[in-house]
């Protein structure tokens, strides 16, 4: 899951992170931040970070 992780967040990400207009977009600039947070927790714990709480 990690080299997943890594392919997503160096290969799309970068490619929109290098279009500024792209960021327009209120959706997009919201997916962007929920995909960076969730990307980071899946490197740091091997795990995906699920939307719904666990119990």
């Amino acid at each position: 899951m990690r080299v997943a992780t890594c392919a997503e967040l160096t290969g799309y990400w970068v490619w929109a992170a290098r279009r500024p207009w792209l960021w327009l977009d209120p959706t997009l600039a919201g997916l962007g931040l929920t995909s960076m947070a969730r990307g980071r927790y899946a490197l740091r714990n091997g795990e995906l970070l699920d939307k719904t709480p666990s119990h």
